[in-house]
């Protein structure tokens, strides 16, 4: 019995759809995220009317207040804490800034990338803080990048094929 898996032929399909969401990444940006908090949003509506069916009403309930949530906060949540996590990332790179010491023995390249993470750090976590859907749409676009490089990877992965059989696992 078993089934064999040609590793060549996932490579192409995980290297299709990485490209996809990639691009889908790069043009919708933040879009992505209200889609993603609104299906999560239904799916929980429609999982609470199923356990509800199923007499699972503690459960059923949860699902529902939480789905209801996401619909109506969903977007006010993830800013607020996007928010937070700029105020955060702000002072560790405030904090690293300040604690920069021991430069003397590096080369000037390793001392630029030394000085510029910190910088990097208060860079990014004050943009999350003053225009948070800039942010939102540039960490989309990034992600969309990577993944489309990755898709990109795949695609010329040379690597020998390997066949696995469901009888060795």
């Amino acid at each position: 019995g078993g089934f064999d898996m040609n590793i060549k032929k996932d490579n192409l399909i995980a290297s299709i759809a990485f490209i996809l969401i990639g691009i889908l990444f790069c043009i919708f940006q933040s879009r992505i995220l209200s889609w993603i908090l609104t299906i999560a949003g239904v799916f929980l509506i429609i999982l609470a009317v199923l356990d509800l069916v199923n007499k699972k009403n503690q459960q059923a309930l949860i699902e529902l207040i939480s789905g209801a949530v996401i619909l109506i906060f969903g977007w006010l949540l993830t800013e607020v804490a996007l928010v937070i996590a700029g105020i955060c990332i702000t002072a560790l790179g405030i904090k690293n800034f300040v604690s920069l010491n021991g430069l003397s023995g590096l080369s000037l390249g390793k001392k630029i990338l030394v000085i510029l993470k910190p910088i990097c750090e208060m860079a990014v976590g004050l943009l999350l803080i003053v225009n948070t859907f800039a942010a939102i749409n540039w960490i989309f676009i990034i992600i969309g990048v990577i993944a489309i490089v990755n898709g990109i990877g795949f695609l010329f992965d040379n690597n020998e094929v390997k066949v696995i059989k469901t009888e060795q696992l």
